[in-house]
């Protein structure tokens, strides 16, 4: 069974990605056992007695773009005569349902109950609540990507161009390049970004319509599956270069702290740049 479909989850953190906790209300709750096969295969490492809760509002982001999903807790407390019951569902991965791409996509937070037998009825109220020193990592290190694409651009390494794919997971970072760059050009690469970063140069997030994202950024927003007419969320780097973007940034470079650029792989044409944030 799906969860509640209808109704799709407005997505805060693409407009406010500085919110910790928000309050929302309560649209379904299900457990992960009764999902389809399809929304069940988004959380392979989740246990079979987990809950699936979707509500009005987020501001968890969802695994996707590279970047890994935020975790936290979504709390309510109810009280009966003088006692005050809370009641606790740790979140432990977040996804989109029926694709990032739905036309009324909900976000899925998968998680569990405390106490084990708790839930929230749907229309409750509750308080969402990321935890911060996750998100500033993931943050942290989804920028880094930024600056390592835009840092090899300003370079002007001949025949080089940025691919559409980047991870931005820590202990496995990278982003990808059409094309072959020698090692040689590691340090040079290196010094740049510890430019960029000390710098402070600020990031902006805006939203833009297809046609002016297109002359903006590095990578069009077709090549990331926008079509005409889209609004497009647009990431950065003033004065520097901007890349269509859904993920969570610091406000500016130096807030992402020393960058490591770790290793410089070829094979096929393709060059993956692995990076790590210190």
């Amino acid at each position: 069974m799906p969860p509640n479909s209808s109704a799709s989850t407005e997505a805060v953190y693409l407009h406010d990605i500085n919110l910790r906790t928000l309050d929302t209300k309560v649209l379904d709750v299900q457990p992960l056992s009764s999902l389809s096969e399809d929304d069940r295969a988004l959380f392979k490492q989740s246990a079979e007695d987990d809950h699936v809760l979707t509500t009005e509002s987020t501001i968890f982001y969802p695994q996707g773009g590279g970047q890994p999903s935020d975790v936290g807790t979504i709390t309510s407390r109810s009280k009966e005569g003088e006692n005050t019951t809370k009641t606790t569902f740790t979140v432990s991965s977040v996804r989109h349902g029926g694709g990032a791409s739905s036309s009324t996509p909900s976000i899925l937070h998968c998680g569990s109950f405390s106490p084990p037998s708790s839930t929230f009825p749907p229309g409750s109220t509750v308080t969402q609540e990321i935890d911060s020193a996750t998100r500033d990592l993931h943050s942290r290190i989804h920028s880094a990507g930024h600056i390592l694409g835009l840092a090899v651009a300003a370079l002007s390494i001949p025949g080089i161009d940025e691919g559409t794919r980047a991870m931005h997971f820590p202990s496995s970072a990278f982003v990808d390049f059409s094309g072959l760059i020698d090692g040689r050009w590691k340090d040079a690469i290196q010094a740049k970004v510890d430019e960029m970063v000390k710098q402070e140069i600020p990031i902006e997030i805006r939203v833009m319509g297809f046609r002016e994202a297109g002359e903006r950024c590095r990578i069009g927003p077709a090549e990331m599956g926008f079509k005409e007419g889209d609004e497009v969320r647009v990431v950065e780097v003033v004065g520097w270069g901007a890349y269509p973007c859904g993920g969570t940034h610091v406000r500016h470079t130096g807030e992402v702290g020393e960058i490591g650029v770790r290793r410089i792989s070829r094979q096929k044409g393709r060059t993956k740049i692995s990076y790590e944030v210190r």
